[in-house]
């Protein structure tokens, strides 16, 4: 979305977009290396993944949690199709 300054969105979205980086956090994605998936990755694997990227899964996740979101990462729908 392109939006010149002199319009009236601008500040608006300028805002919104601030709000977002100041409540974002950095993923330290290099330590991504360090966790080597598969081709088609185990929960184990994956599980390791989010703990090296200092991700905390919520503490009810199960494996069936986990294998959802390997499915998704993996095979997911394309919403324009």
């Amino acid at each position: 979305l392109v939006v010149d300054s002199s319009k009236f969105y601008y500040g608006w979205i300028s805002a919104e977009l601030q709000t977002s980086l100041d409540q974002a956090r950095r993923v330290p994605v290099e330590r991504a290396r360090t966790a080597p998936l598969d081709d088609e990755p185990t929960v184990e694997e994956v599980r390791k993944l989010f703990e090296v990227l200092g991700i905390d899964l919520a503490a009810g996740y199960t494996d069936r949690d986990v294998i959802e979101i390997i499915r998704k990462a993996l095979r997911a729908r394309d919403p324009y199709e």
